[in-house]
C-alpha cells in the first residue's frame, strides 16, 4: 500500500511540475527499485505489475490511427529490420568490449536486440506535447512493435527460456 502510495504521490508531484503522470511513476518506480526490499515489491506486486504493463499497451494501441498505416507500414518494416539485424551485433561487440565472454555476449545482444517501450512512452509524450508529428509517433509505435513481435520470435525459437519451443530450450 505504501508503494502504490509513493508512486501515486510522485505522479502527481510530476503533474504539478508540468510532466505526464507516467513520468513520476517511474521515477517512483525506479527509487523503489534501489531499495532493499525491491525483490519481495517485485513478488508481490507482479500481478499488479502485469496488469498495468497490459494497460499501458492497450492505451497505446488505442491511440493508433489505423488511417496512416498505408504511409507508414514500408518506413516501420525497414526501421524494425535495421534494429533487429543491427542492434544485436552492436550490443555483442559492446559486452565483449566490456570484457564478458562469446556465448554471453552473443545471447544478451539477441536477447536485447529490440526497442525498447521506452520508445513508446517518449513518442506518446513527445506526440502529446506537439514536439513530434501525430505520424512520426505512429512510426515510431510500430516500429517497435514489429520489432519486439520479431525479437520476441527469435528469443523463444532460439534460446533458453521458460517457454522455449524444444524441451532442451525451456528452462527458467
Amino acid at each position: 500500500t505504501i508503494c502504490l502510495g509513493w508512486c501515486l504521490g510522485l505522479a502527481l508531484l510530476a503533474d504539478h511540475f508540468g510532466l505526464s503522470y507516467e513520468v513520476g511513476a517511474f521515477i517512483a518506480g525506479v527509487a523503489l527499485s534501489r531499495g532493499k526490499k525491491a525483490l519481495v515489491l517485485s513478488e508481490r506486486l507482479r500481478p499488479l505489475r502485469d496488469f498495468f504493463l497490459m494497460f499501458f499497451f492497450f492505451v497505446l494501441g488505442a491511440r493508433m490511427e489505423l488511417f496512416s498505416l498505408g504511409s507508414i507500414w514500408l518506413p516501420a518494416v525497414l526501421l524494425a529490420l535495421l534494429i533487429v539485424l543491427l542492434k544485436p551485433f552492436y550490443l555483442k561487440s559492446l559486452f565483449r568490449i566490456a570484457g564478458e565472454g562469446m556465448e554471453l555476449s552473443s545471447e544478451a545482444g539477441r536477447r536485447l536486440g529490440q526497442s525498447s517501450e521506452f520508445a513508446l512512452m517518449i513518442a506518446a509524450a513527445a506526440a502529446l506535447s506537439g514536439r513530434l508529428s501525430a505520424t512520426v509517433s505512429q512510426l515510431v509505435f510500430i516500429t517497435v512493435m514489429i520489432t519486439m513481435f520479431v525479437s520476441s520470435y527469435v528469443v523463444v525459437l532460439r534460446l533458453p527460456s521458460p517457454i522455449g519451443t524444444r524441451p532442451g530450450l525451456q528452462q527458467d
